[in-house]
């Protein structure tokens, strides 16, 4: 007898559903990485194009990064790659996106259609509440019927394409509660040490350029980046509202429950705010609108 002929019709048609949703992923992927190959057949340059999109602090440096993650060779496993080993490139958000899947009252049209700009980013991001029970597991399989009983006890994430005006630095900018923000690329490879700094100083930068955007006071927000505990595939961070009063303590709350794991946050230096304020000191400091 299989391990699944006694389980619940409930069970059959979660693990049915997350299947279809593996399927959607692989159309997904498989189209985006043929239309890459196709293009470097035909000797675009597509590092080239694409390189302004990666986290790094100068022209150069996002260059080498785009030549690696577009490597020829690369492009060609992707869009021959099977199901499976999709589902494995993509798990760092691919995971949190079924428990979204599973908790979401989208059908597998809407559900396809919010997984193709994911795939075709050159990084995800993730934001659930700074205390939300997030899905750890990273293997998680559909197939068993114990990951699938967990599937409700965690939170679900939002997710966005990683750009300059990506929603999620708005929301959490104006939400005025502490958020948790996982970033990884489309295709989740390590961060180099040089490579992840470089992202860090992006991601905070990007973020505390829409807090000014939103009419946010930049000063107000503190975002400190989580040392790679689980994987150095992600960039981590939590971003406190300081001007709320009860976020310090929120905050106070989870240094000790990292310090108490033996984890922790990478120390910084702070960021230089005087970027995002009129720079005439005879004027009262406040947030100047950037451009988009």
């Amino acid at each position: 007898m299989s391990r699944t002929s006694d389980q619940s019709p409930k069970y059959s048609a979660v693990a049915a559903k997350a299947k279809k949703i593996e399927k959607l992923l692989a159309l997904s992927f498989r189209a985006r990485w043929n239309a890459i190959e196709v293009d470097l057949a035909k000797g675009v340059n597509v590092a080239k194009a694409r390189a302004p999109f990666f986290l790094g602090s100068d022209s150069r440096a996002r260059l080498r990064i785009a030549r690696r993650y577009y490597a020829p060779a690369r492009a060609k496993q992707f869009a021959n790659a099977s199901i499976g080993e999709i589902v494995k490139l993509c798990w760092a958000w691919f995971i949190p996106f079924q428990i979204y899947a599973h908790n979401s009252e989208a059908d597998l049209r809407e559900l396809g259609e919010q997984l193709r700009p994911l795939v075709a980013a050159e990084y995800v991001a993730m934001t659930w509440g700074l205390f939300d029970l997030r899905g750890e597991d990273w293997n998680w399989d559909p197939s068993d019927p114990f990951s699938i009983d967990e599937l409700s006890c965690y939170a679900s994430p939002e997710f966005c394409p990683l750009h300059s005006e990506c929603d999620a630095y708005e929301v959490i900018a104006v939400g005025g509660t502490g958020n948790y923000l996982r970033i990884c690329k489309s295709v989740p490879e390590p961060f180099q040490k040089a490579e992840r700094i470089r992202a860090m100083d992006k991601i905070e930068g990007q973020f505390l350029s829409n807090a000014a955007a939103e009419g946010a006071d930049p000063r107000t927000f503190r975002l400190d980046f989580r040392l790679p505990e689980y994987s150095r595939e992600l960039i981590e961070v939590d971003i406190i509202d300081g001007d709320s009063s009860y976020q310090k303590p929120i905050h106070r709350d989870l240094a000790a429950q990292l310090k108490a794991t033996g984890a922790g946050y990478i120390k910084r230096p702070p960021p230089d705010l005087r970027w995002f304020y009129e720079p005439d000191p005879r004027k009262p400091r406040k947030a100047v609108r950037k451009s988009r």
